[in-house]
Protein backbone atom coordinates (compact mmCIF):
# COMPACT_ATOMS: atom_id res chain seq x y z
CA UNK A 1 0.00 0.00 0.00
CA UNK A 2 1.18 3.51 -0.79
CA UNK A 3 2.30 5.62 2.14
CA UNK A 4 0.23 8.76 2.89
CA UNK A 5 3.44 10.78 2.96
CA UNK A 6 4.29 9.72 -0.60
CA UNK A 7 0.84 10.69 -1.85
CA UNK A 8 0.99 14.02 -0.03
CA UNK A 9 4.48 14.66 -1.43
CA UNK A 10 3.30 13.88 -4.95
CA UNK A 11 0.43 16.39 -4.85
CA UNK A 12 2.52 18.99 -3.04
CA UNK A 13 5.31 18.70 -5.62
CA UNK A 14 2.77 18.77 -8.44
CA UNK A 15 1.24 22.00 -7.12
CA UNK A 16 4.69 23.57 -6.78
CA UNK A 17 5.71 22.59 -10.33
CA UNK A 18 2.53 24.00 -11.83
CA UNK A 19 2.84 27.18 -9.77
CA UNK A 20 6.43 27.69 -11.00
CA UNK A 21 5.33 27.08 -14.58
CA UNK A 22 2.51 29.59 -14.12
CA UNK A 23 5.00 32.22 -12.98
CA UNK A 24 7.35 31.48 -15.88
CA UNK A 25 4.65 31.58 -18.54
CA UNK A 26 3.10 34.70 -16.98
CA UNK A 27 6.42 36.54 -17.05
CA UNK A 28 6.87 35.72 -20.73
CA UNK A 29 3.32 36.78 -21.53
CA UNK A 30 3.69 40.06 -19.64
CA UNK A 31 6.92 40.77 -21.48
CA UNK A 32 5.13 40.15 -24.77
CA UNK A 33 2.13 42.26 -23.74
CA UNK A 34 4.45 45.07 -22.66
CA UNK A 35 6.26 44.91 -26.01
CA UNK A 36 3.02 45.12 -27.97
CA UNK A 37 1.88 48.03 -25.80
CA UNK A 38 5.21 49.79 -26.28
CA UNK A 39 4.99 49.25 -30.04
CA UNK A 40 1.53 50.85 -30.11
CA UNK A 41 2.69 53.85 -28.06
CA UNK A 42 5.65 54.26 -30.39
CA UNK A 43 3.18 54.72 -33.28
CA UNK A 44 1.67 57.72 -31.50
CA UNK A 45 2.30 61.29 -32.58
CA UNK A 46 2.98 62.91 -29.20
CA UNK A 47 2.31 66.48 -30.36
CA UNK A 48 -1.12 65.79 -31.87
CA UNK A 49 -2.01 62.84 -29.61
CA UNK A 50 -2.99 60.77 -32.65
CA UNK A 51 -1.66 57.62 -34.22
CA UNK A 52 0.49 57.75 -37.34
CA UNK A 53 -0.47 54.31 -38.73
CA UNK A 54 -4.03 53.51 -37.66
CA UNK A 55 -4.36 50.11 -39.39
CA UNK A 56 -1.19 48.88 -37.67
CA UNK A 57 -2.40 50.19 -34.30
CA UNK A 58 -5.79 48.49 -34.75
CA UNK A 59 -4.11 45.18 -35.64
CA UNK A 60 -1.69 45.50 -32.72
CA UNK A 61 -4.52 46.23 -30.29
CA UNK A 62 -6.33 43.15 -31.62
CA UNK A 63 -3.21 41.04 -31.04
CA UNK A 64 -2.86 42.49 -27.53
CA UNK A 65 -6.49 41.76 -26.66
CA UNK A 66 -6.18 38.19 -27.98
CA UNK A 67 -3.01 37.68 -25.92
CA UNK A 68 -4.87 38.96 -22.84
CA UNK A 69 -7.71 36.50 -23.45
CA UNK A 70 -5.19 33.66 -23.79
CA UNK A 71 -3.32 34.80 -20.66
CA UNK A 72 -6.58 34.93 -18.66
CA UNK A 73 -7.47 31.41 -19.78
CA UNK A 74 -3.99 30.08 -19.10
CA UNK A 75 -3.76 31.63 -15.63
CA UNK A 76 -7.23 30.33 -14.76
CA UNK A 77 -6.33 26.79 -15.87
CA UNK A 78 -3.05 26.70 -13.98
CA UNK A 79 -4.59 28.34 -10.91
CA UNK A 80 -7.39 25.76 -10.75
CA UNK A 81 -4.85 22.96 -11.05
CA UNK A 82 -2.76 24.40 -8.19
CA UNK A 83 -5.82 24.82 -5.95
CA UNK A 84 -6.98 21.27 -6.67
CA UNK A 85 -3.57 19.89 -5.71
CA UNK A 86 -3.53 22.01 -2.54
CA UNK A 87 -7.00 20.72 -1.61
CA UNK A 88 -5.78 17.15 -2.10
CA UNK A 89 -2.76 17.73 0.13
CA UNK A 90 -5.01 19.26 2.79
CA UNK A 91 -7.34 16.24 2.57
CA UNK A 92 -4.40 13.92 3.18
CA UNK A 93 -3.19 16.08 6.09
CA UNK A 94 -6.66 15.99 7.63
CA UNK A 95 -6.58 12.17 7.77
CA UNK A 96 -2.98 11.67 8.92
CA UNK A 97 -2.38 13.20 12.37
CA UNK A 98 1.40 12.65 12.40
CA UNK A 99 1.87 14.21 8.96
CA UNK A 100 -0.50 17.03 9.90
CA UNK A 101 1.42 17.84 13.08
CA UNK A 102 4.70 17.77 11.18
CA UNK A 103 3.32 20.15 8.56
CA UNK A 104 1.79 22.56 11.08
CA UNK A 105 4.91 22.61 13.28
CA UNK A 106 6.47 25.15 10.92
CA UNK A 107 3.67 27.69 11.43
CA UNK A 108 3.26 29.89 14.50
CA UNK A 109 0.34 31.70 16.12
CA UNK A 110 -2.35 33.07 13.82
CA UNK A 111 -0.60 31.61 10.79
CA UNK A 112 -0.94 28.12 12.31
CA UNK A 113 -4.63 28.65 13.08
CA UNK A 114 -5.20 29.76 9.49
CA UNK A 115 -3.39 26.68 8.15
CA UNK A 116 -5.37 24.40 10.50
CA UNK A 117 -8.59 25.95 9.21
CA UNK A 118 -7.47 25.42 5.59
CA UNK A 119 -6.84 21.75 6.36
CA UNK A 120 -10.19 21.26 8.08
CA UNK A 121 -12.15 23.29 5.52
CA UNK A 122 -10.43 23.08 2.15
CA UNK A 123 -11.25 26.08 0.04
CA UNK A 124 -12.63 25.74 -3.43
CA UNK A 125 -11.60 29.21 -4.45
CA UNK A 126 -9.09 30.50 -6.90
CA UNK A 127 -5.58 31.04 -5.43
CA UNK A 128 -4.86 34.64 -4.41
CA UNK A 129 -1.53 34.80 -6.27
CA UNK A 130 -3.31 33.81 -9.50
CA UNK A 131 -6.07 36.36 -8.85
CA UNK A 132 -3.43 39.10 -8.69
CA UNK A 133 -1.88 37.96 -11.95
CA UNK A 134 -5.29 38.01 -13.63
CA UNK A 135 -5.80 41.60 -12.42
CA UNK A 136 -2.63 42.58 -14.30
CA UNK A 137 -3.92 40.83 -17.41
CA UNK A 138 -7.20 42.72 -17.06
CA UNK A 139 -5.32 46.03 -16.80
CA UNK A 140 -3.36 45.24 -19.96
CA UNK A 141 -6.60 44.30 -21.71
CA UNK A 142 -8.21 47.58 -20.68
CA UNK A 143 -5.17 49.50 -21.93
CA UNK A 144 -5.42 47.81 -25.33
CA UNK A 145 -9.16 48.46 -25.46
CA UNK A 146 -8.72 52.16 -24.59
CA UNK A 147 -6.00 52.54 -27.22
CA UNK A 148 -8.19 50.78 -29.80
CA UNK A 149 -11.14 53.06 -29.08
CA UNK A 150 -8.85 56.11 -29.08
CA UNK A 151 -7.48 55.07 -32.48
CA UNK A 152 -10.93 54.47 -33.97
CA UNK A 153 -12.46 57.69 -32.63
CA UNK A 154 -9.46 60.01 -33.05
Amino acid sequence: MINQLEIWKHFSDDAERVKEKLWTVSIWLFALLGSVLGFIVKLMDAEKLTFTQKPLVIASCGVGIMLCIYAWWMITSYGKHVQTAWNRTNHILKDDNELRELWLSGYLGKERLKKEDEIENPVDTFPKFAQRIRVLVLLFGLAFLVLLIWCLVG
